[in-house]
């Protein structure tokens, strides 16, 4: 049996504890991007409760968003210096603050801390954290595993918009808020099963079957069994003449009972100590107290010195993920416009489609089944894209390019919908061209920049949705306060994603490659990292 060296890096079991882990996983892409994907039947309550406009009320979701990305690189840096398990589950505890404390939002304003500031907070260092540690644990079923975390953000969109409708409108938005934060504490518990993959490694090796003791083994343990002789027995009898057995049984004797003489002096007042006697007492006393503030104050430098070091270790750790020289390559450029243009609108759609609804006279459940309509079609897709063979004529950046064209295409239509089922047809289209542009992108990137490269892109890809989500959302809501129609959100989110949608086209004319897109991914955890954290820059954008 081989024990790992603390050095050694642990191997992945890929399977075991780690379907444990996939199922927190799963709970935690369902309480962060699902619920984020179902805040649109709020929008309408958000805006007449505090009296706000379209525009005020927008900035809520947009600033959940902008802080979930621009702190995603600070929730995997914090897992990977303290641990991945208290990470989650503070990010957790912090979710459901924010949700609890919005219920008792008396102004706008208290929404943006709550809900925008603390929860965005709590979702960065939860799904981060989620996805990477999900990636340690699995190798060749890493693409399953992945897969089956951020299904919980499929299942819980399209359940949940429905069931906030109704918590609306059995308890209030106040109770609705409260109930939301409750379901995040899921999130606490979802991080206790987050094993360190180390901790499993340890387990198994102590959990290993320990092998049985030969006979052999046992008679050397144990020695000879001596059988008493009769010399022995009359020791114990007191019929022997020998001086040494004598001296045995004198030992074996009953102890003398005290004399009178002896219970007189045992009784006798005990004489007070003396102020001299008191004061040699004390002196080890004050030397024991003095070893102790030494010693406190030993620990607390010794605290001091840790903490220093684990900062300097996070501030490292955070700093290896913003390699900006990334950003020279020409079609990383040309790239992270296309995404800075897809996430200035993409929260449009799932945020407004729903008022829109409203508006139109449609009841308020059936409006709110849209949301759970594009989620059906975005899932379907997902899976479907996976089994579309590679081409190297048309290549997953074309494919990139043309699910956005697509998407673009399908939301500049989206204003001739006017009844349920031209919605639905529209939610459908949405969904599926969406569906498509994910996995595409998350291929397309890689291919760009390379595996060595990729965890500097990640945290710079997440700075630039971050920005442009903060942005995009506000905008739409001051279109909407001018025109007093949600065709002008729509149509300004259609010409975005039309407009990213033609630009990886440019980048057919550039044929040469970075020159690190050569090399192999390898299993170590740097990789693994960039390799997930690109899963959540899509994911918290929908």
């Amino acid at each position: 049996m081989t024990i790992p060296t603390p050095q050694s890096s642990p191997q992945p079991p890929d399977g075991g504890w780690g379907w444990m882990v996939v199922f927190g996983g799963f709970v935690v892409s369902g309480c962060t991007a699902g619920i984020f994907r179902s805040l649109g039947v709020f929008f309408l309550t958000f805006s007449r409760q505090f009296q706000a406009s379209s525009a005020e009320t927008a900035w809520i979701t947009s600033i959940l968003m902008g802080v979930t990305l621009f702190l995603s690189p600070v929730g995997t840096a914090l897992a990977s210096t303290i641990g991945f398990r208290p990470t989650v589950m503070l990010g957790g505890v912090l979710s459901a603050a924010g949700y609890i404390i919005s219920g008792f939002a008396t102004r706008m304003f208290h929404l943006y801390l709550g809900i925008g500031c603390l929860t965005g907070l709590g979702y960065a260092l939860t799904l981060s954290p989620t996805l990477a540690i999900v990636g340690q644990y699995f190798t060749k079923r890493r693409a399953l595993a992945n897969s089956l975390t951020m299904l919980g953000s499929s299942v819980t969109s399209m359940s949940f918009p429905p069931l906030f409708q109704y918590l609306m409108d059995e308890y209030g938005l106040k109770g609705a808020l409260l109930i939301i934060g409750g379901v995040m504490l899921n999130m606490v518990v979802a991080g206790a099963l987050i094993r360190p993959l180390e901790a499993y490694r340890d387990r198994k090796v102590e959990n290993e079957p320990t092998k049985a003791p030969s006979d052999r083994d046992r008679k050397v343990e144990n020695g000879p069994t001596k059988t008493p002789s009769d010399r022995d027995m009359n020791v114990e009898n007191g019929l022997t003449k020998d001086p040494s057995d004598r001296d045995r049984l004198v030992e074996n004797e009953p102890t003398k009972a005290p004399s009178d003489r002896d219970m007189k002096v045992q009784n006798e007042p005990t004489k007070a100590p003396s102020n001299r006697d008191r004061e040699v007492e004390n002196g080890p006393t004050k030397a024991s107290n003095n070893k102790m503030k030494d010693k406190e104050t030993v620990l607390e430098t010794d605290t001091k010195m840790k903490w220093s070091s684990v900062t300097i270790r996070f501030l490292r750790t955070f700093w290896a993920q913003m390699d900006f020289k990334v950003m020279k390559i020409p079609a990383v450029a040309v790239f992270m416009t296309t995404l800075f243009l897809v996430s200035f609108g993409v929260i449009v759609p799932p945020m407004y489609i729903v008022p829109r609804a409203k508006q139109l006279q449609i009841e308020d459940y059936t409006a709110a089944s849209l949301l759970s309509v594009i989620s059906i079609a975005d899932m379907i897709s997902r899976l479907a894209v996976g089994a579309i063979p590679d081409n190297s004529r048309f290549g997953r950046l074309d494919q990139y390019g043309l699910s956005l064209c697509l998407l673009g295409i399908s939301n500049l239509l989206s204003p001739l919908a006017k009844t349920y089922p031209a919605l639905v047809a529209y939610a459908i289209a949405h969904g599926v061209c969406f569906g498509v542009f994910v996995p595409t992108s998350l291929t397309a990137m890689a291919e760009l920049v390379g595996p060595r490269r990729l965890p500097s892109a990640i945290g710079i890809l997440m700075a630039v949705q971050g920005l442009a989500s903060l942005s995009g959302p506000p905008f739409a809501g001051w279109l909407f306060d001018v025109t007093k129609s949600y065709d002008a959100t729509f149509l300004q989110a259609g010409a975005g994603f039309l407009l990213a949608g033609l630009l990886p086209f440019l980048l057919r004319l550039r044929k040469k490659r970075p020159a690190d897109t050569s090399c192999t991914l390898t299993n170590t955890a740097h990789n693994v990292n960039g390799e997930t954290d690109i899963l959540l820059v899509y994911e918290t954008s929908v």
